[in-house]
């Protein structure tokens, strides 16, 4: 099996639905997967391919908050290619529906670009982690931020934090940004960050 269609789907029936299908290369997502079982997808070394029809449906989703979960972005550690209405994509707009987005959403996803809804509460857990982002403007609506979440983004180089985020940031959410050349805060009084 190199390819699955999970067409009407919402949700996985058990934890280990795809564990272990080295040879599974793609899926296809046409409805919000909602709380994926933690090892769902653990062990599929070959999934490459994300398939979507839909950047409101998928940014519905809902990922596990675990570290060790294995969403279809966190399958392995290889750039993952995302795909919408079958054209490959490396720049997202998060439509004006999404107020937060899910854990692990673009984990090891290879976009470089991403627009943000102005409406935009809170950022899940690891949800650009190891991205190719080079650039990302946090709105001003964001109050929180997930751990981990731009860890590893090697190629960010500008960084804009939007006026309404004063939390703190922990050593894991922007650590190994090795190309940042600019942050900007928005906030009078910026928080305290760990780069």
């Amino acid at each position: 099996m190199e390819t699955v269609d999970l067409g009407g789907v919402t949700s996985l029936p058990n934890d280990n639905t795809f564990r272990d299908c080295t040879n599974l290369t793609s899926i296809i997502v046409r409805e919000p997967l909602n709380s994926p079982q933690q090892n769902a997808f653990s062990g599929c070394s070959s999934l490459v391919n994300i398939y979507i029809t839909d950047v409101g449906k998928w940014c519905s989703s809902s990922f596990s908050t675990n570290a060790a979960a294995y969403s279809p972005c966190r399958a392995n550690t290889l750039t993952k290619n995302l795909y919408l209405n079958g054209t490959k994509v490396t720049s997202i707009t998060v439509p004006n529906s999404i107020t937060s987005l899910p854990n692990h959403i673009f984990t090891y996803c290879d976009i470089t670009s991403i627009i943000l809804p102005s409406g935009l509460t809170s950022i899940g857990v690891y949800a650009f982690k190891s991205s190719k982002l080079t650039a990302i403007r946090i709105p001003n609506s964001v109050t929180t931020i997930g751990n981990a979440c731009f860890h590893g983004c090697y190629d960010m180089e500008i960084f804009i934090l939007g006026s309404a985020f004063t939390g703190n940031t922990n050593t894991e959410t922007f650590r190994a940004l090795n190309s940042l050349k600019t942050l900007i805060s928005l906030n009078s009084t910026p928080p305290p960050t760990n780069f």
